[in-house]
């Protein structure tokens, strides 16, 4: 019988694709893509109502934010005009 007493099925860890796709997930920051907003001007951060935390900035208050994800690892940003 399949699932015999002492039997262990390895059906699912016979290949390395298998093993990939039920394997445990494990994410760490230098894979997360963090949304930056970008407005015209100078001195402009601007909440963002319908994304509570994120905040319109020109480019010159970049620097910060910036800074404040390298320091987590965070891999990427995408930048939004």
């Amino acid at each position: 019988p399949p699932f015999a007493p002492g039997r262990r099925p390895r059906r699912l860890r016979r290949r390395a694709a298998l093993r990939a796709a039920v394997g445990e997930t494990s994410l760490h920051a230098s894979q997360f893509v963090h949304p930056l907003f970008v407005a015209d001007g100078r001195g402009v951060e601007a909440a963002i109502g319908a994304m509570p935390g994120h905040h319109r900035r020109s480019v010159d208050r970049l620097d910060a934010e910036l800074a404040a994800l390298d320091a987590l690892g965070v891999g990427a940003v995408l930048l939004f005009g």
